[in-house]
């Protein structure tokens, strides 16, 4: 299988409409409850109760860096929302960014909305390539809720003036109940995969007017990569010639590298050399809950690097104390997951090592045509 990157589209405004999937005993990128941001002392507290008695708690409060925060815990008959929220406003008072993380029946509820430089993007977990597979993995009370999202999605195709694309996750999970399984686990044992859906959801967003369609592989709650069985990468080889015989100028279609390595690798881990992470210089996380070295540790304490400093983020970048917490974290014994920055890193440290061997290699990089916008060079 060959697999595209993503093409750079010119337009100035660029829409990315999520059919992502949020899963069941194993998320894709769902956060834990323990993780979800905690109210301080002086949040506004707000009770969720009707006649039938008290249902939950909400908080609202405002961040040390004006993030306005919420979280809301509801247990409405056995149903169970666990959810936070963050957003900040732009100049002009409208919202400039919102993340909302959780949980609640229908699975995980992660959203979220940024706009930059002129761009606006927005994600939320919808899924699938057909109606019946919509309910089986995002169970909804709406009425011909796929159909809903695809007619929504045309509609903005219509009138848009950025690009328009359609994200699939391939997603296996467990067989449960009376479920039927319709692919094989490298175990051996059953399960359910959307994979064979691909083709049908490529054709989907060409024909609603989509710019591009994505898929792309599951994690599991510690972002390891969750590995194909023979029979999963068969469907995978023969979704993917679907989908490129619908490519065109106007249309791409799109799978992360991480593909590669599931079409070959039994073994999804990706052991590493170096000791230090060089993009984690560029790939510090900063949320409401802590300043983190990288999406990947996201919500771990043991590599969290503080929380959101008060001094001006400048002092607190160039401190000691930073350094020593960015330290904490070793590539090799805490990084074995799939990164999409461990080729960036072995370059850099390659550099590194001829340079410090007196070979000027930096100096005739600065002398050459560097990539547009690439902030190593």
């Amino acid at each position: 299988m060959t697999f595209a990157a993503r093409p750079r589209f010119p337009r100035r405004h660029v829409i990315a409409l999520g059919l992502c999937a949020a899963l069941t005993s194993v998320v894709a990128g769902q956060t834990p409850v323990q993780d979800l941001a905690k109210p301080p002392a002086t949040a506004r507290h707000f009770i969720i109760q009707s006649t039938g008695g008290r249902h939950g708690e909400s908080w609202m409060w405002d961040a040390p860096d004006g993030t306005r925060m919420g979280r809301e815990s509801m247990n409405l008959r056995g149903q169970v929302f666990e959810l936070d929220s963050s957003g900040t406003a732009g100049p002009d008072g409208l919202p400039s960014a919102i993340t909302i993380r959780g949980v609640t029946p229908q699975g995980d509820a992660a959203e979220t909305f940024t706009t930059s430089g002129g761009t606006a993007a927005w994600k939320s977990p919808v899924d699938a390539g057909t109606a019946t597979t919509f309910d089986s993995v995002r169970p909804n009370h709406l009425v011909k809720g796929f159909d809903r999202v695809l007619g929504q999605m045309q509609k903005l195709a219509a009138v848009k003036r950025g690009a328009l694309g359609y994200s699939f996750l391939i997603i296996q999970r467990r067989v449960c109940g009376s479920e039927q399984g319709n692919a094989t686990a490298p175990n051996g044992d059953a399960i359910f995969t959307n994979a064979h859906e691909i083709g049908e959801a490529a054709r989907r967003a060409k024909e609603i007017g989509c710019d591009y369609f994505e898929y792309k592989p599951m994690v599991d709650s510690a972002h390891y990569l969750m590995p194909f069985s023979e029979d999963l990468r068969a469907i995978v080889r023969e979704q993917d010639a679907i989908c490129r015989r619908l490519e065109t100028d106007d249309f791409a279609i799109i799978a992360p590298a991480s593909m590669e390595l599931l079409s070959v690798a039994d073994d999804p881990r990706q052991p590493k050399k170096y000791a230090t992470c060089p993009a984690m210089e560029l790939r510090t996380l900063v949320t409401p809950s802590g300043v983190y070295p990288c999406p990947y540790h996201r919500g771990r304490e043991d590599k969290r690097l503080g929380p959101v400093p008060e001094m001006p983020f400048d002092i607190w970048w160039q401190s000691d104390e930073r350094k020593r917490a960015m330290a904490r974290t070793d590539p090799r014994t805490d990084c074995n997951f799939y990164c999409i920055r461990h080729r960036t890193n072995v370059v850099v440290h390659a550099l590194r090592d001829v340079q410090e061997e007196g070979v000027d290699l930096l100096s005739r990089i600065e002398r050459s045509e560097c990539p547009p916008n690439d902030p190593f060079f």
